[in-house]
């Protein structure tokens, strides 16, 4: 199961950046065809760079999570009830960004928070509120919170995958994952 589960984040992985380069690709012709001066490209340059690097580890953060979620469904109807927890920890940084953009304390805080962090860091690093060491430290505390992650959701996976009597939920799906 554990292959199966490194196959899956490495392929959708793959995709998610590929989407994101795609995007990348045409935001860039399209600048050019609309005669944007290179300016406001080299004002961006930074933090697209970083916010590549936060994408990355953001996504390998949560993919494993998101496969072990996955699994805990055995049927459609149930991913939405053992999905929400996630859907959770994902949505509120992400609005608190948002929302808190323009509270520079708020989006320090925020910058360090791994679910938020890959919103956060590259934003403040475009506004120029970030010193240089910051990003480093936040990409550390997401890379070793990606690690915690995987191992969760690994075992997750494994306890849930090959169940077909329904819903599973987390507590037997962690019991299960630690016998396998």
């Amino acid at each position: 199961t554990r292959a199966l589960l490194a196959g899956k984040v490495a392929a959708l992985g793959l995709l998610a950046f590929v989407q994101v380069a795609l995007i990348a690709i045409v935001t860039l012709i399209g600048a050019r065809l609309a005669g944007l001066d290179r300016g406001v490209l080299h004002l961006l340059q930074p933090a697209i760079g970083w916010f590549v690097a936060f994408f990355l580890v953001g996504f390998v953060m949560l993919a494993a999570l998101w496969a072990g979620v996955g699994a805990l469904a055995s049927r459609p109807e149930d991913l939405n009830g053992v999905s929400q927890p996630v859907q959770m920890a994902v949505m509120l940084p992400f609005f608190a960004v948002i929302f808190l953009g323009e509270n520079d304390f708020a989006m320090r805080i925020l910058s360090y928070v791994p679910f938020s962090a890959p919103i956060a860091m590259p934003t403040r690093i475009f506004n120029g509120d970030a010193a240089g060491w910051e990003p480093f430290v936040t990409l550390a505390i997401m890379a070793v919170t990606a690690v915690v992650l995987l191992a969760i959701g690994s075992r997750v996976y494994e306890g849930s995958l090959l169940r077909t009597n329904g819903k599973t939920s987390w507590a037997t799906a962690w019991r299960s994952g630690a016998t396998s």
